[in-house]
């Protein structure tokens, strides 16, 4: 809904922006730690994702419904760890952070079906549902290379990195540990 100019002019008669003293003609700039915003940010990102992965449907996703077999989306090592937030808009990372060289072919982590394939505040991301009923997310890409609907195997091509990708797993609403889903192991290296 869109108010008339005249109604923030009446409203900041009422509730006045402080001023800078000294300068009464310039209104003072609010400042926010940068940790802050970058949580804001990062936490409608988050609620953004989770908006949109909600949208997928186990129905039709893979006609087989026996045992999914993962991998990494690309082969770098993990440079973000899983970090599970305290509460559903808490800080932390839902997923790993993998280091991924600009160019660098992002592959699907096993069979699926693309449930969303776009932006999402400012950012590309790939999501993928599995027989097992788990989604998976890639994110932070540079260029998407599939489109909604598309089914999938594992290895398949579904983006291009721009630089270290973020890969997150669900089952539901609940995030997951992706490092849980491969047979050989993952390591953290710093």
């Amino acid at each position: 809904m869109s108010h008339p100019p005249s109604t923030f002019r009446s409203l900041s008669a009422v509730f006045p922006l402080p001023t800078r003293p000294g300068r009464p003609s310039q209104r003072a700039r609010v400042h926010r730690p940068p940790s802050t915003r970058r949580v804001g940010r990062m936490s409608v990102l988050a609620a953004s994702i989770a908006a949109l992965m909600s949208f997928a449907s186990v129905s039709g996703a893979v006609a087989d419904s026996g045992r999914v077999v993962y991998q990494l989306p690309v082969s770098g090592r993990i440079v973000d760890d899983w970090r599970p937030p305290e509460n559903p808009y808490g800080a932390g990372n839902r997923g790993i952070d993998l280091l991924a060289v600009p160019g660098e072919t992002v592959f699907a982590a096993a069979d699926g079906t693309v449930t969303f394939a776009g932006q999402v505040g400012g950012s590309l991301f790939v999501v993928m549902i599995h027989a097992d009923g788990l989604r998976t997310t890639i994110g932070f890409v540079g260029s998407v290379l599939v489109r909604v609907g598309a089914v999938l195997p594992r290895g398949a091509k579904v983006a291009v990195a721009k630089g270290p990708i973020h890969f997150g797993v669900r089952k539901g609403d609940t995030y997951l540990d992706p490092r849980t889903l491969f047979t050989r192991r993952v390591w953290l290296v710093s």
